[in-house]
């Protein structure tokens, strides 16, 4: 839990750096990743009229397969932007754990990608197109695809 305790802070800040269990960041079980790393944080915490501003970041590692080419891949998500204002939070303490995860869930890829220029597998034999080259996409190449929203193209409409 990452727990912010109100008495204590200025408002110069108090610097809050630790880690978290993995198992509290809960993704999907649809989502093809796994929270291979303890949830890291950096944040300072300062004292603002009645109101508690946090500035830092937070990163992990995530696991999974690459959207194109299906190797396993390892990278880091972060989230270096975090910021929040808590409006008159009140004395003691204020647990902070939803909003930094949260803030590493919008961080997290959608698509996991082992690199930006993956070629991905063949449509036809399934190998590895950042590997080898096949048959299969010598033809592709040869045959034209067709545009399906080509005679979209075509319409000619005026206001």
């Amino acid at each position: 839990m990452i727990k912010i305790i109100v008495d204590n802070l200025t408002i110069e800040g108090i610097r809050y750096e630790g880690e978290e269990p993995a198992a509290l960041l809960k993704v999907s079980e649809d989502t093809p990743l796994e929270i291979s790393a303890p949830i890291e944080y950096d944040f300072v915490a300062s004292i603002a009229a009645t109101d508690v501003i946090i500035r830092g970041e937070v990163w992990t590692t995530v696991k999974g397969q690459c959207g194109r080419c299906l190797c396993d891949i390892e990278l880091e998500a972060a989230n270096e932007d975090v910021c929040h204002l808590i409006e008159d939070p009140g004395q003691g303490e204020i647990n902070i754990t939803d909003k930094i995860l949260e803030d590493l869930s919008v961080a997290l890829p959608a698509n996991l990608l082992c690199s930006d220029d993956c070629k991905g597998l063949c449509t036809k034999c399934g190998c590895s197109l950042n590997k080898e080259t096949c048959e299969c996409d010598q033809e592709n190449t040869k045959t034209e695809i067709k545009n399906v929203w080509g005679d979209l193209d075509k319409l000619d409409i005026d206001n």
